[in-house]
C-alpha cells in the first residue's frame, strides 16, 4: 500500500510539472476546438502510460532485489534491512520529486513578482537566493518533523510487532542530513528558472493567463 502511495506521488508531481509547462499547447487546442474533455483525456492517457512504466520499473528493480537476496548470503543475510534500506531511498527520492513540484509550481504562479522584482533591480543571484531560502525552509520543517516522528513510531512499531527496540541516531542524524540535502538539490532547478524570468516574460504571462481567463 505504502508502495503505492509512493508512486501515486511521483505521477502527481511529475503532472503537476507538465501541466504549467504546457499552457500554451493547452491553449492552441482549446483555440482549434478540442474540449476540455479532450484535454483531461491526452493527460489522463500520459499519466497511465506513465504510471505502466514505474510500474514495470519497479517489478524489474524488485526481482533485482530478490536475486541480490537469494544469490548473495553475504548481502542478503538481513533481508529485511536490504528492502527497508531500498524503501528509504525510494522515500528519499520521492520526498526530493514533491519539493521539485511544490516549488516548480510556486515559482510559475510567482511570474509577476520575480518580473516586478526584477524591474526594479533585483538581481538574478537575489531571485535565486531567495527561492532556495524558501526551499531550504520548507524541507527543514519537513525533514524535523520527520525525525522528530521516527522515534515514537519506531517505538510503537516494535512493541505491537513483539520485536526489541533499537533506535540509532547516527542513523537517524544520517537520514536527516541527505534528506535535506536531496530536497534542497531538487529545488535548485526551480530557483534557477525563477532568477531566469524576465520583465518581459512576466507580462506576457499575465496578458496570456487574462486572455485564458477570458475564454
Amino acid at each position: 500500500m505504502m508502495a503505492l502511495l509512493i508512486g501515486g506521488i511521483v505521477i502527481m508531481s511529475l503532472m503537476s510539472i507538465a501541466v504549467p509547462e504546457r499552457r500554451r499547447e493547452i491553449g492552441v487546442r482549446r483555440s482549434v476546438g478540442a474540449a476540455r474533455g479532450d484535454s483531461v483525456q491526452q493527460f489522463l492517457l500520459e499519466a497511465v502510460l506513465v504510471a505502466l512504466a514505474g510500474g514495470l520499473a519497479g517489478v524489474l528493480m524488485g526481482w533485482g532485489g530478490m536475486q541480490i537476496v537469494t544469490r548473495y548470503p553475504d548481502r542478503g543475510r538481513c533481508p529485511l534491512n536490504f528492502f527497508l534500506r531500498w524503501f528509504g531511498c525510494s522515500a528519499l527520492v520521492v520526498s526530493g520529486l514533491g519539493m521539485l513540484s511544490i516549488t516548480w509550481i510556486t515559482v510559475k504562479e510567482r511570474t509577476r513578482e520575480f518580473g516586478t522584482r526584477r524591474a526594479l533591480g533585483a538581481t538574478a543571484s537575489g531571485v535565486f537566493l531567495h527561492v532556495l531560502s524558501e526551499c531550504s525552509a520548507l524541507a527543514l520543517a519537513g525533514c524535523t518533523l520527520g525525525a522528530s516522528a521516527s522515534w515514537p513510531l519506531s517505538r510503537a512499531v516494535s512493541q505491537a510487532a513483539g520485536l526489541g527496540f533499537v533506535f540509532s541516531r547516527e542513523a537517524a542524524a544520517s537520514a536527516f542530513a541527505a534528506a535535506l540535502v536531496l530536497n534542497v538539490g531538487f529545488a535548485f532547478w526551480p530557483s534557477r528558472k525563477a532568477a531566469l524570468v524576465s520583465p518581459c516574460e512576466a507580462l506576457r504571462y499575465e496578458f496570456c493567463s487574462g486572455i485564458e481567463a477570458l475564454v
